[in-house]
């Protein structure tokens, strides 16, 4: 009797043994379930938010790329637009310096203009005549030409002689009237003086045809004359005071 309670007791253990731990390893594979499902629901989250992540990052980039685009399209725009405005300003604009050669090529034409007027009247008088305007006292322009010399029936040595009627004087006379192209029976010959220079001589005359006041000066050439070496137009008669 006591052994079957024995080995019914011993039973009982075993049974109650067994079923603890099966019911230990349903646990276990219950956990270990969901912890794989645990492992899995985490994978599939991490992929979407990285996927998520990368088109986020893309979406900024292809934003700030077409930022950037539509920065630099506007700037080139807007750089062309002020080259343009440049270009016309420049167009419009004279610049100083063109400004600066438009003023004196005009004031070069003038001057040639003016040049060529009063050269033209008095073009007669000889050959290549240029003619200056003059800011010295009483001299309204002066006229440069080649003059030929006028030929002398004096001897050398040469000596200045200035009183009416000697050969120098007749020389000097006629001379200075082809300075001007004139006619010596129409020039007054108000003076003649040379300053001690044995050489050069200033003749004051009139011309009675137009009433021109000049002053030529003449230099001896040796062997051959007088030569006219340029004529001052003067605006008054500053020798006829010594007739007075």
């Amino acid at each position: 009797m006591a052994d079957e309670y024995q080995n019914e007791h011993t039973r009982a253990e075993r049974f109650e043994k067994r079923r603890r731990t099966t019911k230990m390893m349903n646990y276990m594979l219950i956990l270990a379930g969901i912890l794989i499902l645990l492992l899995i629901m985490l994978y599939f989250f991490s992929g979407d938010e990285e996927a998520g992540d990368e088109e986020t990052e893309e979406g900024v980039e292809l934003e700030d790329s077409s930022d950037g685009e539509s920065n630099q399209n506007e700037a080139s725009g807007q750089e062309e637009e002020n080259n343009e405005s440049t270009d016309e300003s420049n167009e419009d604009t004279p610049s100083d310096e063109d400004q600066s050669t438009d003023e004196q090529e005009k004031s070069d034409e003038e001057t040639n203009e003016s040049t060529d007027e009063n050269t033209g009247e008095y073009s007669n008088f000889g050959e290549e005549i240029e003619v200056e305007q003059s800011d010295e006292e009483n001299v309204i322009q002066v006229i440069k030409g080649d003059w030929p010399t006028y030929p002398t029936e004096q001897e050398e040595p040469h000596s200045i002689d200035l009183d009416k009627g000697s050969q120098d004087r007749q020389e000097l006379e006629e001379a200075s009237a082809s300075a001007i192209n004139g006619n010596s029976e129409d020039i007054t010959y108000w003076w003649f003086g040379s300053d001690g220079n044995p050489n050069y001589v200033e003749a004051t005359i009139e011309n009675q045809t137009d009433g021109e006041i000049y002053r030529v000066h003449l230099e001896w050439v040796e062997n051959e004359g007088w030569q006219p070496q340029l004529v001052k137009v003067l605006e008054e008669n500053d020798q006829k005071h010594r007739f007075e």
